[in-house]
């Protein structure tokens, strides 16, 4: 991982000790309380698992593909469905999206982005106000800062992602510790030269990512850079390319210089690849991967 710090191991003992300690002090009364009601939400809620009438598009007749549906506390399940594509810089509560005000200016590739992030942005509106309207509950908890629920799921990947995002978490429970209502001391505190080091990280971990993230979205793959067979394979591989040149024109957006663009991107040296069909012993048909050579 390219610009990410390693952690040692008394690193990730200390901050999962401290994240022990704030548990600990998780009782009746506090702000996570209020949001802790058990709760079952489908987490996996895209176009492909929800069906609709024949008759009426808008009714719902079935949702499938329940097997890994759990029950949690409300802060830990209230999100988006998987259909809703969310911007990174969308804000709950903001107005209407609009198209930026340079937009007439703007070649056809920045048009197209442009009018990509207003889609994204009209829909996951869309989705806050039903919520708002027929789930006001799980709209509350949309609303609760994203450290609170970060303690819960980051500490137990500690050992896959590193200590960083973990103590983002600790340090703003420390800054706000009064405000979700504890009725004890904070266990911990942080220098400022402690925050800084921290946050310095936090940007290369951010921005590692984000390029990460980026790149699987628009190229339709996954971390590994498998390729479905009804995409055309030939064709993604010229847009990886094309895509991976545009980003580094546009590296004054990101906060990064082209270099840390090219040094970040996933796909490069042939790294994507796709699945092929092939025959198995006993007749029937399974995908194989095929590296792109």
């Amino acid at each position: 991982m390219p610009d990410i710090p390693c952690d040692s191991t008394e690193e990730q003992l200390a901050v999962l000790e401290m994240t022990r300690k704030v548990m600990s002090m998780l009782d009746t009364g506090t702000l996570i309380d209020k949001f802790s009601k058990p709760t079952l939400w489908h987490t996996d809620l895209h176009m492909g698992n929800i069906f609709v009438s024949d008759e009426d598009p808008t009714k719902v007749v079935s949702i499938i593909d329940w097997q890994s549906i759990s029950v949690s506390p409300l802060l830990l399940q209230a999100d988006f469905a998987k259909l809703i594509n969310v911007s990174e810089d969308f804000t709950l509560g903001s107005p209407l999206p609009q198209l930026p005000p340079d937009y007439a200016t703007m070649d056809a590739k920045d048009k197209e982005l442009a009018e990509f992030k207003v889609r994204q942005d009209t829909m996951a509106m869309a989705y806050e106000v039903s919520s708002a309207l027929y789930n006001p509950k799980a709209y509350q908890a949309l609303f609760m800062p994203s450290f609170l629920r970060d303690i819960f799921t980051r500490c137990a990947k500690v050992s896959e992602e590193g200590v960083i995002p973990l103590r983002e978490s600790l340090i703003q429970f420390a800054d706000t510790w009064d405000e979700l209502d504890f009725k004890e001391e904070c266990p911990f505190t942080f220098s400022e030269e402690e925050v800084q080091k921290h946050n310095n990280q936090l940007q290369k971990y951010r921005n590692f990512h984000g390029i990460q993230k980026l790149a699987r979205k628009l190229l339709q793959t996954d971390g590994e850079g498998w390729i479905s067979p009804y995409y055309d394979f030939t064709g993604i591989s010229q847009q990886n390319k094309e895509i991976l040149e545009e980003l580094v024109r546009q590296s004054d957006d990101f906060d990064m210089s082209p270099e840390e663009i090219r040094r970040l991107w996933p796909f490069v040296d042939s790294k994507i690849n796709k699945w092929g069909e092939a025959s198995s012993i006993n007749g029937s048909k399974e995908w194989i991967p095929i590296t792109n050579p």
